[in-house]
């Protein structure tokens, strides 16, 4: 997926770090609601669910070789399990919900935000789910420069009309000072744009038996983890 300058950094206290980084980095984007307590009110018009992320969100990318692999199991990423779980739970009985994965392996965030606009213009979602940024993450892009990006996507969506949701893939391989800035740039730029902040990786961040054995992208395992935390925040805004 990626091509990544390598550091030597220590990822043993990166799980004392994740606390910090879920919490939304105090930026007044709360995440404490629990699928359990939700009230689910089925949406009556149509919703079409756009996820626009990288490889993370495909399930599928390139190692640092540059060699093609499938990292999640076939209908098993994050996205497809959105779809199943809209049909089981029937939020669809009173309107239609699509959920369209957009996601491209290796992709940065200045190339999700030139991609977009037609992305935006072919499928008109109601919703868009922004998340990109370990790429440029892991090859050292100013956090400022990758805040900026997500500002000028995050307008894009709202003008075609869309509800933005935008997660935060905590990126924990440079140890837990990197994670916790990273995640607080995040939550930060969410709160600042007023859209949702989605900490996607919460209760996973840097946990190993949730990644592959590049310690980026994250496996079957963490699938219905980042399920349940996108749906606890996606789901108030379908009406």
């Amino acid at each position: 997926m990626f091509k990544f300058s390598f550091k030597i950094l220590s990822l043993l206290l990166v799980a004392s770090v994740l606390t910090a980084c879920g919490s939304g980095g105090g930026s007044g984007a709360s995440i404490e609601d629990s699928p359990s307590a939700l009230t689910i009110i089925k949406p009556k018009k149509p919703v079409v669910i756009l996820i626009f992320g990288d490889s993370i969100s495909q399930g599928y990318g390139s190692n640092i070789d540059g060699v093609n692999y499938q990292q999640i199991s076939p209908g098993n990423t994050y996205a497809e399990l959105l779809r199943l779980r809209i049909k089981n739970e029937k939020l669809d009985e009173f309107a239609s919900i699509t959920v369209i994965n957009e996601s491209l392996g290796s992709e940065f965030t200045d190339d999700a935000m030139t991609r977009l606009p037609d992305v935006l213009a072919y499928h008109r979602p109601t919703h868009v789910v922004l998340a990109h940024g370990t790429n440029d993450a892991a090859s050292d892009v100013p956090f400022s420069t990758i805040s900026n990006n997500f500002i000028a996507m995050i307008n894009m969506s709202k003008s075609s009309g869309a509800k933005v949701l935008l997660s935060d893939i905590t990126f924990t391989r440079y140890g837990p000072e990197f994670a916790a800035s990273y995640s607080k740039m995040i939550s930060d730029t969410a709160f600042r744009l007023a859209v949702t902040y989605v900490p996607l990786l919460k209760d996973i961040a840097g946990n190993f038996k949730f990644y592959l054995s590049d310690q980026v992208h994250l496996n079957d395992a963490a699938q219905n983890f980042m399920l349940n935390n996108l749906w606890e925040k996606l789901v108030p805004l379908m009406n």
